[in-house]
């Protein structure tokens, strides 16, 4: 996964400025130079923000037409490849974002989870289930987990219950450390038992599941992330340049 442009992401926050003042949607936006020039980046930079805001559903590309403002969806668009909170992603797609549930305790994780954060087999660690809405529908389960301990500090994540905390952004201040890179892996699983409960649906309903570890320079692992996605609000996406 890239690293976080911050250049480029100020850029497409600057576009979505833009966009939202003077593009409604179905106009075209200027050519990359001209955007360059009024944003005062270079074209590299204009096109990979372009390239977010593709992934974030606000503008497609039209083969020898241009960059067009895309019809608001009924979807949240979510590029997988951005380090980027659940939370920004919707508010950034003109929805609100809230918190129907939030809860985060010490607690055993399950045992791959575990090794994957080098916890010995009784070693508690801090389990955060956060349930997300897209206005007032639940879209996005996450279940984070991360050592009680890092680089010597006691971590505390019970502030990750308020909607305005990101649990990358914590461990930043408590312990100093910064996210590198993103690995994980998706598949399709049947919301059965709690997680229909969650998310409001039918026994059976089908759901898109992340495993996702957010590793540290030295790849240690410092969070695990399962992820559920409610898919007919949620629509996932990925780039390969």
């Amino acid at each position: 996964m890239p690293r976080y442009r911050p250049i480029a992401s100020a850029a497409a926050e600057q576009l979505r400025q833009v966009i939202s003042r003077d593009f409604p949607p179905g106009s075209q936006l200027p050519n990359e130079k001209d955007l360059a020039g009024r944003l005062g980046v270079s074209r590299n930079t204009v096109r990979e923000a372009l390239a977010q805001l593709v992934l974030d559903g606000l503008v497609e590309r039209r083969w020898g037409v241009g960059t067009i403002v895309r019809e608001p969806g009924s979807q949240v668009s979510l590029s997988l490849l951005a380090i980027k909170p659940i939370r920004d992603v919707i508010a950034d797609a003109g929805r609100t974002p809230r918190l129907a549930h939030a809860a985060a305790v010490p607690a055993l994780p399950p045992s791959e989870i575990g090794k994957a954060l080098r916890l010995g087999p009784e070693e508690k660690a801090w389990c955060v289930e956060r349930l997300f809405c897209i206005d007032d529908t639940p879209a996005v389960l996450l279940r984070d987990y991360a050592p009680m301990v890092v680089r010597n500090r006691q971590i505390d994540l019970v502030p990750l219950c308020e909607l305005n905390v990101t649990i990358i952004d914590l461990l930043g201040e408590q312990a100093g450390i910064t996210v590198d890179r993103m690995e994980g892996v998706l598949d399709a699983v049947a919301a059965n038992g709690d997680l229909a409960d969650l998310f409001r649906v039918q026994q059976g309903q089908p759901l898109v599941r992340v495993h996702q570890q957010s590793l540290l320079a030295t790849g240690d692992v410092v969070i695990y992330t399962v992820a559920h996605y409610l898919a007919e609000q949620v629509r996932l996406s990925f780039a390969r340049t």
